[in-house]
C-alpha cells in the first residue's frame, strides 16, 4: 500500500508539473502503448507529435531554471 502511494503521489506531482503540457503528455502514453499497431504514416505522425512534445517540454524545464550552467 505504501508504495502504491508513493507512485501515486510521484504521478500527481509530475502531473502538476507539467501544467499545459499534460494533455500531450498523456498522448504521448498512449503513443507509446500503441507503436506496435500503428500504420507507417501513423507512426511518423506519432513520431513527429512525440519529438515536438520532448522539445516543448525541455524548453520549458529550461525555461524554468531546470538546468544548470557550469
Amino acid at each position: 500500500m505504501s508504495r502504491a502511494l508513493v507512485q501515486l503521489g510521484q504521478a500527481s506531482t509530475a502531473m502538476q508539473f507539467l501544467g499545459e503540457h499534460r494533455a500531450d503528455f498523456l498522448r504521448h502514453r498512449r503513443i507509446i502503448e500503441a507503436l506496435e499497431h500503428l500504420t507507417d504514416e501513423e507512426l511518423k505522425h506519432a513520431a513527429e507529435f512525440s519529438f515536438d512534445f520532448a522539445i516543448n517540454l525541455i524548453l520549458k524545464w529550461q525555461e524554468e531554471g531546470m538546468f544548470r550552467e557550469e
